[in-house]
């Protein structure tokens, strides 16, 4: 009785250990996650436009400050006490062209030349009876020359000589030091009477009458207040667009009006810090003042090859999303310029489709359809 017993409890057993073995992998195949199903990547549809490459009119920006084209800053090249003109050496009065400027006490200076001029003629009178025995063909020459100066006036240049020999006795009797030094002093005494190189008006003036003026010393500014010129820095990338004669509209945010400025001159050196180059815009206006700022555009400027997009589509810098064979395309292209809303590219063949508004989450390959723009 106790064998069977102990051999239906085994059997009992076995079988709760197989249902318990069953109902445990039963949980954990209900547990297992089912096998991931592979789906498609959905098709998207853009908007797209063939490209045409074209030549685009750009309008190229500048800025900078006016000065005058005509300036000259008067430093004293002589020394003495300053004397007084009519108009004065004042800022706001204006000169003509010739006029005096300034004025320095000469008359030590001008007693000097009188008496280099007077020693000059008594050498000229010394040799001319030499000459008319020994080069009788210059005697009526330098006889003629002799009575022309005027000891109140500039000393004129004496007789061209041909003959060396003769050349070698004027030497020898000082006739040609005694010339030179002669035009030095005459030189020398123009500089007590400074002269206005140009009709204008002075603009800054440091000096006064009766002050003693020093060698070196700075005066003051004279400016042609007519011409004026604008000194502008262009990107690199600009530089084959310009050219001499292009012409500049110009304004001021402090005043109205235009102005039509020409481009007179490109510097053909770099400024190795900035990588820019240097443009000078003359101008004339009769409200323009020296130190002004003006901006304008600069006309006449074409962009050959470029397409205009807008500035929106650019991404990672310099590409664009393009279509080919119903899948989007990363397209690199050469930004040119941006203006406020669009971006002029260069790189784009003619015809080629460009996406004209963002994709979200767009991918090189991604498939789409596409719709071009009316």
């Amino acid at each position: 009785m106790k064998k069977e017993t102990i051999i239906i409890r085994s059997i009992l057993g076995g079988v709760a250990i197989a249902a318990a073995a069953g109902l445990f992998s039963n949980y954990l195949a209900s547990q297992a996650e089912p096998p991931a199903k592979r789906s498609s990547a959905p098709t998207k549809g853009v908007l797209v436009e063939r490209a045409n490459p074209s030549t685009t009119p750009f309008q190229l920006q500048v800025y900078g400050k006016i000065e005058a084209y005509e300036r000259i800053e008067l430093f004293a090249e002589v020394s003495g006490v300053l004397q007084s003109t009519n108009p004065a050496f004042l800022e706001g009065n204006a000169f003509r062209k010739g006029q005096t400027l300034l004025r320095i006490e000469d008359s030590e200076a001008t007693a000097s030349l009188m008496s280099q001029r007077s020693t000059y003629i008594n050498t000229l009178t010394q040799v001319l009876p030499d000459i008319k025995l020994d080069y009788p063909d210059l005697f009526e020459a330098w006889q003629n020359y002799l009575a022309s100066i005027d000891l109140d006036k500039n000393t004129p240049a004496p007789p061209a000589v041909d003959n060396s020999q003769a050349k070698i006795f004027l030497t020898s009797k000082g006739v040609y030091s005694a010339y030179h030094n002669l035009k030095s002093s005459e030189e020398r005494l123009d500089k007590y009477h400074i002269r206005a190189p140009f009709s204008g008006v002075v603009t800054q003036s440091s000096i006064r009458p009766g002050t003693l003026v020093r060698i070196g010393q700075p005066m003051g500014t004279f400016i042609n207040p007519s011409v004026f010129e604008l000194e502008v820095s262009l990107s690199l990338q600009y530089l084959d667009l310009l050219q001499e004669g292009n012409k500049v509209m110009l304004s001021s945010p402090d005043i109205d009006g235009e102005w039509e400025g020409t481009i007179n001159r490109i510097n053909k050196g770099l400024d190795a810090n900035s990588q820019t180059v240097k443009a000078y815009i003359r101008l004339k206006g009769s409200t323009l003042r020296e130190g002004m700022y003006l901006s304008g555009v600069l006309q006449g400027v074409n962009l050959k090859d470029v397409v205009s997009v807008n500035r929106r589509l650019i991404f990672d810098n310099n590409h664009l999303w393009t279509v080919e064979d119903s899948s989007l395309v990363k397209r690199r292209v050469e930004v040119v310029e941006f203006t406020e809303n669009e971006a002029l590219v260069r790189g784009l063949n003619a015809g080629e489709l460009l996406v004209t508004e963002p994709v979200p989450g767009a991918f090189t390959g991604m498939p789409v359809t596409y719709s071009e723009e009316l």
